[in-house]
This record gives structure tokens, sequence and C-alpha cells, in this order.
């Protein structure tokens, strides 16, 4: 826990410093510097032999994946997710890959699993925007437009309380990858 919390803070001061780059507050050459004084992360088990991996391999091969989806058809074709892997939808516009994959997102936040849904097409507000329509059979245009009743404020107010309490979800909008 200890290596997450040191990792998680090394990741956050690099993006702060790149964030004041990106915004003119530093040069470049300030930017490398600060980041080169930082305390450097040591990463154990970083490498791993052939022979640990396929014995690795070998033992989940009965099993499967650990993270399976709730879609079944999902997991016979391709069969779940690793830890920490990153998973990109891709496909023309309008074909619903937000939706899926922020029904992925909360399928895994109700398995109890922490998830980073990142985005380049919606704003995060966009995107909870969507889970509360989906979780109260709200109309996402009534959101937008403003139309919802104080029957209906009140039942997405309670979902947004228990749901916002229950998923470990974070949303993040981004453009570049190394914002990750």
């Amino acid at each position: 826990y200890i290596n997450i919390l040191k990792q998680t803070s090394y990741k956050r001061q690099v993006y702060l410093l790149t964030l004041k780059y990106k915004d003119g507050q530093i040069e470049f050459n300030e930017l490398t510097e600060a980041i080169l004084k930082l305390p450097q992360l040591i990463r154990e088990n970083e490498e791993q032999s052939l022979r640990d991996l396929f014995s690795a391999t070998l033992s989940q091969a009965m099993k499967g994946v650990p993270y399976k989806f709730k879609l079944p058809l999902l997991n016979r074709l391709i069969g779940g997710l690793d830890h920490s892997e990153i998973m990109v939808i891709g496909g023309k516009t309008s074909m619903g890959k937000s939706m899926f994959g922020l029904q992925l997102a909360t399928d895994f936040a109700e398995s109890d699993l922490n998830v980073l849904y990142c985005t380049s097409e919606m704003s995060p507000v966009e995107s909870a925007r969507r889970i509360l329509s989906r979780y109260t059979s709200t109309n996402i245009a009534d959101f937008r437009k403003g139309l919802i009743s104080t029957s209906q404020h009140e039942k997405i107010k309670q979902a947004s309380e228990v749901l916002g309490e229950a998923w470990n979800i974070n949303i993040r909008y981004t453009i570049y990858t190394y914002e990750i």
C-alpha cells in the first residue's frame, strides 16, 4: 500500500509540473530539473524471467484472468481483464463507445474494484450525467435542457448519494495518454 501511495504521489508531482510547463509557468529545463530532483521510485519485481512468466500463465490457464465482465458475450470473446490492464474502446461516431465504457466501469465498480475512466470526448460532468441517466431511467436530454421535475430531482439526488458512496470510479478528461 505504501508503494502505491509513493507511486501515486510521484505521478501527481510529475503531472503538476507538466501542467506548470504547459501553462508557461516554467521553462522546459526547469521542468526536467524538477522531475530529476524528485525522489526516485524503486520498483520491486519490475522484471520477471520468462520462466516465471510462463509459470504464472500456466497457473491462471485453468481459471482465466481475474476480472470478468458482466456481459457473457464479451467474456466469451476476450475473457476479461488482467490486473492493471488498460482497455481502449474505438469505433465510429455515435456507435455507443462512451456508454459501453461507462457500462464496463460501473460493472467493475459494482464488483468493488477501483476504476479510472478516461475520456477524450466528453467532460467528467457529462459522464456522470450519463451514469445517473442510466441508473434513474431519466432522459439524458432532460438533464441538458433543465427539464427535471422535483420528483425526478429527488430520485437522481438519492441515486447520486448512494452510487457516489458505493462506487470508486474516477473520471478523467484527457487528450494525451501521458496524462493518464
